[in-house]
């Protein structure tokens, strides 16, 4: 599938979903509740992460002389995403650098609680989360695909350091030094990786696409916050 017919796709599938959504939700028998799933939701989960470049570097393995470098399962193949995963519904807490990135749209937790949702909108916003970690799929599998060659060669410099310290060579911490060097080249080459662009921008598309569908269900006093927000908002998507 091509950028544009994925672009493309993301775009009306999502909005289609949000529309049946909306439809589905004036149901009482397709509610959460009649699922014996709580309604409630947690603003500071991974439920609500915006999922996006970050957190596919943040998934790339460190050279270490035990590890090569590699991107982890875990987000790519989507167990993330599962009921109960990192990112996925009923996701466990989330702190530290992750809630810092409320000023790139990589949490929604923050302007999300400020806005006093009311029920059936926060019904809507944890199924449009769904939406956006099923859009994100293929674009992130994608990224881990054009940069399996920049791995291969940073692996192949990571174990001529290793032979080093095996042939006494280099000091374990001569090494070390080496090791995080490497790791921030090889960061530097995933993106500036010509291959890497039209992933990225497929994340980037999936996350608009989600931004602008939460916009739809807001009311005109909370679409003023959330397009204050919007309008503070950086990164590589903005």
């Amino acid at each position: 599938m091509n950028r544009f017919t994925f672009r493309a796709f993301s775009f009306f599938a999502l909005n289609f979903c949000f529309m049946a959504l909306v439809a589905c939700n004036n149901n009482p028998a397709d509610s959460d509740n009649s699922l014996g799933q709580s309604l409630a939701l947690n603003y500071n989960s991974g439920e609500l992460a915006v999922i996006s470049v970050e957190d596919a570097m943040d998934a790339l393995q460190d050279p270490t002389l035990q590890d090569s470098m590699r991107f982890h399962d875990d987000l790519f193949r989507g167990h993330h995403f599962r009921r109960g995963g990192r990112f996925g519904r009923g996701g466990p807490q989330m702190g530290g650098p992750r809630m810092l990135r409320d000023s790139t749209g990589n949490h929604l937790g923050s302007i999300l609680r400020s806005l006093s949702l009311e029920e059936t909108q926060r019904t809507l916003v944890r199924d449009l989360m769904d939406a956006h970690r099923s859009c994100m799929q293929e674009p992130l599998e994608a990224f881990r695909a054009a940069n399996e060659s920049v791995l291969e060669a940073a692996n192949v410099l990571r174990r001529a350091i290793k032979d080093s310290v095996q042939s006494d060579l280099l000091t374990r911490e001569e090494a070390k030094v080496k090791l995080q060097a490497l790791r921030d080249t090889t960061h530097e080459a995933i993106l500036a990786n010509p291959d890497s662009a039209a992933p990225i921008a497929d994340m980037c598309a999936c996350k608009q696409t989600l931004l602008d569908a939460i916009a739809a269900i807001l009311d005109d006093t909370q679409l003023a916050g959330w397009n204050d927000w919007i309008g503070g908002l950086s990164g590589p998507c903005f």
